[in-house]
């Protein structure tokens, strides 16, 4: 098994984990600075063709950021794994997760202005 120490050493892992960790902390700014904790219901899902179709407690919001931090962890834990065998597996699952939590980054700018 490849030593932990030295899977975080290697600079693509550790500046797309960094992207990654900085998406998650500016998901979890928004939710709690920009959109607030509101006594009301939230629009938590929009469709195209049927419109909103998922209202739910501000709570629930949370899953955005927390869909983000398993993916984190367990493409890490994956990725390490893999890095014993090759560097390239590992990176892409580092450089995915990045992507995916900026993803969740603009679905969250998108519920925000659907609160609104």
């Amino acid at each position: 098994m490849y030593p932990i120490k030295l899977y975080f050493r290697n600079k693509a892992i550790l500046s797309l984990l960094g992207v990654s960790l900085l998406f998650l902390l500016l998901c979890l700014y928004w939710i709690f600075f920009r959109i607030g904790v509101s006594e009301g219901p939230l629009f938590l899902h929009y469709n195209v063709l049927f419109g909103v179709d998922l209202i739910g407690p501000w709570y629930q919001i949370l899953y955005i950021p927390l869909t983000g931090c398993i993916l984190v962890i367990l493409n890490s834990f994956v990725g390490w794994m893999l890095f014993d065998k090759s560097h390239f597996p590992a990176i892409l699952l580092s450089s995915f997760t990045a992507f995916f939590n900026v993803l969740l980054f603009i679905a969250l700018l998108l519920l925000e202005f659907l609160n609104v």
